[in-house]
């Protein structure tokens, strides 16, 4: 699940098995939201979730993913899982 309490913040909270909640680490199940960290001066302004990943475009235009990357869908050009929003590098128009 995600919150969005003010412009440009999300928390997720619930399961985070496999990353999907973006925290840093993976967790059974998060009772309280605990906020997704962005580099400083960018902020969130879409975002989407399935049951095992999410992906996030900011204000600048950039796209982050995280959660579970089997078949390929969090984008990176690795097989690993991420816990902490990865920036895309490239995104084809």
């Amino acid at each position: 699940m995600l919150l969005a309490p003010a412009p440009g913040t999300i928390y997720c909270f619930g399961d985070g098995s496999v990353g999907q909640l973006g925290v840093g680490t993976t967790v059974r199940v998060a009772a309280v939201p605990r906020p997704v960290a962005l580099a400083e001066g960018r902020r969130f302004v879409m975002v989407s979730c399935g049951d095992t990943h999410t992906v996030a475009l900011t204000d600048q235009a950039q796209v982050f993913t995280w959660g579970a990357h089997d078949n390929g869908r969090l984008g990176h050009d690795s097989t690993r899982s991420k816990v902490r929003a990865a920036n895309l590098l490239y995104v084809a128009a």
